[in-house]
């Protein structure tokens, strides 16, 4: 995504099914694992979108004073972690600030408090857009536009909620 020359060689050399196998089986295994590799990086080189599916919305008590809940997963200082091959990569919300917030009436406030107080926190499903990539050593940060989002219920899996965040 950054533009920079993947390192497939030192990758395989990580990848367990190298590295554990039989040393007589290694040549043919390294070109198998070396070809996965590459062909996933084809697949996103030109990435716009990406689709995240969160355990917890870490979801606020409904605010009445300004109609309003909170996202706390979607928050400005939120991060989620990807590592693999030794790389760790953040991914933040560039207008986290505004996606936080979901509007709603107060009728519609205290009916999801309601059931939130029974089901627990929801899951959250995102739909980001790749605004930007800072490589970094070991790593690097991709920054993203949430785009839309859908709160679940924890227990039936059920919609509680969605929302498409103004651009």
């Amino acid at each position: 995504l950054a533009g920079l020359t993947p390192q497939f060689d030192q990758w395989v050399e990580k990848d367990s099914r190298v590295n554990l196998s039989d040393p007589r089986e290694r040549a043919a295994l390294r070109e198998t694992v070396k070809a996965e590799l590459q062909a996933a990086s084809a697949a996103v080189s030109d990435i716009g979108l990406l689709r995240l599916s969160l355990q917890s919305a870490s979801l606020s008590k409904y605010d009445p004073t300004y109609g309003e809940f909170i996202i706390g997963a979607l928050a400005p200082s939120s991060v989620i972690e990807y590592k693999a091959f030794d790389q760790k990569i953040n991914l933040k919300f560039a207008n986290g600030r505004s996606a936080q917030l979901w509007k709603v009436t107060p009728e519609e406030g205290q009916a999801i408090d309601d059931r939130i107080a029974s089901s627990g926190n929801p899951k959250l499903e995102v739909l980001v857009q790749i605004k930007s990539v800072v490589p970094a050593p070991g790593g690097g940060s991709i920054m993203a536009d949430v785009v839309e989002y859908e709160l679940r219920d924890s227990r039936d899996d059920t919609t509680i909620g969605r929302v498409k965040v103004a651009q």
